[in-house]
């Protein structure tokens, strides 16, 4: 099915955004999440983790290469930056411990975010299947048995060696997502631009490289779905009348797209690959939960663009976008415009927001709103954008409308952006 008139009510559609809005209902102006990284107090922040938390199973001392000292572990997961309850919440708040309620995925943000503050587990791929310290420690959640067993041996490890083919040779590719190898496209974890790909990331035995490959090939897919079907045996989902609820998110698809793009034959080989997968697990519930005992709902996070490239191939008025060289020729507007010394304007840039350095505005002598405003002229006049807004303003139409349900005041900063699309 194509749908040619699906809109998303908000403006800032990455990953966590859309996981954090399926599950609550809401759009980030209230749920909070408004990137999948923001500027706040002074750091960049991610939208799912704490230093306040850490993995579990812990991960392995990492050495630094030149100090001998030990590298800074990865932070842990959380929902605590979430600001509204999800259907997850609801249902623990009303039916307590007989309601469960898992998240399954490959990406931390992807299992934590839909399953709220309060899940029995949430589950994600680090190499390893892991969770984190605030659902063991915080919640008391246990890291389950069934959990245990994708780690010894590492689960993944039986895709080593192998190469991902088409799917479906009896198919013309090249008909349905035109030609293999186009050079804009990337290559993965040293897995090539053009089929077969290989999948152990260039090394002698399974190791980081190799799983970032896997992730990024349908048999990331293939190892959610067991997982799956592991939790729904070990726990029991949907064996008595108090509804469970089971988040699984298949991120393969998302990765693909942004290696090869959503025009390549790889995005056409893991969507012939998932409508498969999902019929697999239809068959699945109706065998161990019964047909016409749950409810099954399917979306996605958000889309993806097509390469400039193809674009161009198509006849299409498309460029790649330099961040760096849109926020350098905006502070030096702001130097000009506010006769200046050369000084650090922003406090953070974190695209499509730029957040100025208050200090800067007071020491020009104009206050903050008048310098957002002039920087958001300067940027609605840049080549690569279409409109600019502040924070200031009340909304101007339905586009400045769908930007301000991504605003909230602690997490973004004074002027938004929107790049300009194709057909302008």
């Amino acid at each position: 099915a194509w749908f040619t008139e699906c809109h998303y009510p908000y403006g800032v559609t990455t990953t966590g955004p859309g996981h954090a809005s399926m599950l609550t209902g809401t759009s980030p102006d209230r749920h909070g999440i408004v990137n999948n990284n923001w500027y706040e107090n002074g750091a960049e922040v991610y939208c799912a983790a704490s230093s306040r938390y850490g993995l579990v199973p812990p991960p392995p001392v990492v050495l630094d290469a030149k100090t001998g000292k030990p590298v800074k572990p990865p932070e842990g997961g959380t929902p605590e930056r979430l600001r509204a309850e999800t259907v997850a919440d609801v249902l623990k708040r009303t039916h307590g411990a007989g309601a469960k309620v898992f998240g399954l995925s490959l990406k931390d943000r992807s299992a934590i975010l839909p399953t709220g503050r309060t899940p029995d587990g949430a589950f994600w791929f680090d190499g390893r299947l892991v969770t984190s310290t605030y659902y063991t420690e915080k919640l008391g959640r246990p890291f389950p048995e069934w959990a245990q067993r994708f780690n010894d041996p590492p689960f993944a490890n039986r895709w080593f060696g192998r190469t991902w083919d088409r799917f479906r040779p009896d198919i013309d590719y090249a008909r349905f997502s035109g030609p293999d190898d186009i050079a804009a496209e990337g290559g993965g974890t040293k897995q090539g631009r053009t089929f077969p790909h290989m999948l152990d990331g260039g090394l002698k035995a399974p190791g980081k490289d190799f799983h970032s490959a896997i992730a990024n090939s349908p048999y990331g897919n293939e190892l959610v779905f067991e997982l799956a079907k592991a939790c729904i045996k070990a726990e029991r989902l949907g064996q008595d009348d108090t509804p469970d609820l089971l988040v699984v998110s298949f991120s393969s698809n998302d990765l693909i797209g942004h290696t090869w793009g959503p025009d390549s034959q790889e995005a056409l080989d893991i969507t012939l690959r998932t409508d498969a997968l999902l019929g697999r697990l239809l068959r699945h519930l109706d065998a161990n939960v019964g047909e016409g005992r749950y409810l099954l709902g399917l979306t996605a996070d958000h889309g993806v663009a097509p390469l400039p490239e193809v674009s161009r191939m198509k006849g299409r008025d498309a460029e790649r976008v330099s961040r760096i060289a849109v926020q350098e020729r905006a502070a030096k507007f702001l130097q000009e415009r506010f006769k200046s010394e050369k000084a650090n304007w922003f406090e953070s840039v974190v695209f499509p927001w730029f957040y100025l350095n208050p200090g800067m505005a007071q020491a020009s002598g104009h206050t903050r709103e008048r310098v957002a405003a002039e920087l958001a002229k300067h940027l609605a006049e840049q080549p690569e954008i279409a409109r600019a807004f502040t924070r200031f303003e009340p909304p101007r139409d339905d586009l400045h409308r769908r930007m301000l349900r991504s605003f909230d005041p602690e997490r973004c900063g004074d002027v938004g952006v929107v790049l300009r699309p194709l057909d302008l």
